[in-house]
Parts: C-alpha cells; sequence; structure tokens
C-alpha cells in the first residue's frame, strides 16, 4: 500500500475510532478525553492500527491540579520536571508551576528555562508512572510564546531513535520538524503563522515509519514523509528557552497534552 494509501486510510477511520473510543471503559488512572469542537473545514486525524481495535486515551491536563510549583510525585501522573540542560539553557525546576488550571512553563533569563516530560530515561528517580507512545495522535492546546518554545517527542537514543518536533518556534516562524540517524528533515515553517498571545491546538499525527503530520486547529501544516520515521517509544516533552535574538523572558502557558495512542 502506498504512503498516501497508508494515510487515507487511517484517516478514514476516522468515524469508527471515535466510537470506538467512546466506548472505552478508562481505568482509575486514565481520566476520559473529550477532544474540543471541530472548525468548520478542519479534520481531526484519529489513528487506529490497520486491523486494530481503537485508540487508548490518555489525557494530560493540568487543570486537575492545584495551583503552586511543579513538584514531581504521583500528582502530576506521568510528567515530572526535566532538568537538565536544552540548546545550553538550564532547565530550572522552580521555573515550572500550575497557576489557574494551566501548566506554566517560565523561561526566566537567557540561561534558564523550563521543561517537563514523560520520559523514563532523564533523570535520577525519574517519573514513577512514564508515559511512551508509539505512533498515534497527539493534541496540545497552549499560549502562543515569543520565545523559543517547543512541543515535541523524542527516544531513548538520540538520534538513532528519532526526535519529532511537532511545533517548535524557530526564529519568527513555527515549524515542524524531524531528526534520525541520517540527518534531519527541516526546518518546515507553517503556511499559517498564529500570533503571540494567541491560544492555538496543535495536533501532531505520527504513522510510524510513513509520516509525522502537523495539525494547527485541525488543519494540516506539515507532513514529513519517510521511511526514516521512527517506529520507536517516544516520551513527551513541552519545552520553553532562549534563543539569540529572542526575548530573553517569556512563559509556555499549556491548557492540556492529551494523546490518542496506538492501540
Amino acid at each position: 500500500m502506498s504512503t498516501q494509501a497508508q494515510i487515507t486510510a487511517l484517516q478514514a477511520t476516522l468515524a469508527i475510532a471515535t466510537s470506538q473510543a467512546e466506548a472505552l471503559t478508562p481505568d482509575a488512572t486514565t481520566p476520559p478525553v473529550t477532544p474540543p469542537p471541530v472548525p468548520p473545514g478542519a479534520v481531526i486525524p484519529v489513528f487506529a492500527p490497520p486491523g486494530g481495535t481503537g485508540a487508548n486515551l490518555f489525557n494530560f491536563d493540568p487543570s486537575t491540579m492545584p495551583d503552586g510549583p511543579f513538584v514531581p510525585g504521583d500528582l502530576y501522573g506521568w510528567w515530572y520536571n526535566n532538568t537538565g540542560k536544552m540548546n545550553g539553557v538550564q532547565l530550572a525546576a522552580a521555573n515550572a508551576s500550575i497557576k489557574g488550571g494551566a501548566l506554566v512553563l517560565k523561561l526566566a533569563s537567557s540561561s534558564s528555562g523550563a521543561a517537563v516530560t514523560t520520559s523514563p530515561w532523564v533523570g535520577a528517580g525519574g517519573a514513577s508512572k512514564p508515559f511512551l507512545w508509539q505512533g498515534g495522535y497527539r493534541e496540545t492546546k497552549y499560549v502562543v510564546p515569543s520565545a523559543w518554545g517547543a512541543i515535541w517527542d523524542t527516544g531513548q537514543t538520540w538520534p538513532t531513535d528519532g526526535e519529532g518536533d511537532g511545533a517548535e518556534r524557530l526564529g519568527a516562524g513555527w515549524t515542524t520538524n524531524y531528526h534520525y540517524q541520517g540527518g534531519a528533515n527541516g526546518p518546515n515553517v507553517w503556511p499559517v503563522q498564529p500570533p503571540a498571545g494567541s491560544t492555538v491546538t496543535v495536533g501532531t499525527l505520527w504513522v510510524p515509519g510513513v509520516s509525522y503530520t502537523t495539525y494547527l486547529g485541525g488543519v494540516p501544516q506539515v507532513a514529513i514523509e519517510g521511511s526514516f520515521v521512527s517506529s520507536e517509544p517516544h516520551c513527551l516533552i513541552l519545552n520553553i528557552g532562549y534563543q539569540a535574538g529572542g526575548p530573553s523572558t517569556d512563559e509556555l502557558v499549556v491548557l492540556y497534552d492529551r494523546v490518542w495512542a496506538a492501540g
């Protein structure tokens, strides 16, 4: 089956997969997911593996968390602070907090940013319940920062296991990029650029070994296609940092991060 045929077949499962997903009974640690309204003319891609039984639902919505510092622990389920470095910027635990039902990642200076991750590989005493996905549909609702920011995912061994940058601000524009053993695909600039301060819903449809596609408000922006797209498990990362020429203080405010993972 051709790449386009595979993608068309996956998108054609929308009604079936949605119906199956609604019929699932989540366990005690998996809150139900309710997709947001779809704008006219837009699509919500739903991933269901060929021959599969539907989608498992995961909801990383911080609205159930109390205001205050983001302290690692069971309170935050699969998420915890990444306190390493990213692009030369220290990721400080003090720069991550919950405010008004949203996750707030602060860029305090050109050398002090923030990130949270579901990785079981980063840092000593990592997440007690790490989350990995191997294809599916991820959706993140956030307030667009002016500084460098990213909603991305990566495998354990870089770049062998791949890195998908579903939404990454490079320079003045938002892009979708992919890193792999043989190099990189990108930067791929979105044809529609959301203004700083606006609230957007960005989706990423990952078909292992086939494609990695970004949606803005349900409308396709960038499709990266090729066998180099990883089939290895990836963790989720939300990140803000500094980029030369950009602001040295800013915030990435995330209202929710949801995954419809392959069943």
